[in-house]
């Protein structure tokens, strides 16, 4: 299960535990952001810099690329594995 963001994926992931699921290995569990809380958890996560995401995003729309740019812009990101998710047998 993948959340939108670390503190979602942390709620699901402590719900998870209180309902006695075995995570990772009945469900594998991940955010984005790779937050401070999710390090602590050791969460599975999406590391995106976020400073470059914004900056990009006020950049478009200060120029008024609306409909004019990119339609998509690919940000450099990483999965960074951690105690909540493991490699599923093929």
């Amino acid at each position: 299960m993948v959340a939108a963001n670390d503190e979602t994926a942390i709620g699901v992931l402590m719900g998870l535990r209180s309902a006695g699921v075995d995570v990772p290995r009945t469900l594998s569990v991940a955010g984005i952001g790779d937050t401070r809380p999710a390090r602590f958890l050791e969460l599975t996560t999406v590391s995106v810099p976020t400073f470059e995401l914004g900056a990009r995003a006020a950049r478009r729309i200060i120029a008024g690329d609306g409909a004019g740019g990119e339609a998509y812009v690919v940000i450099p990101h990483r999965l960074v594995p951690r105690a909540t998710s493991i490699r599923r047998p093929a």
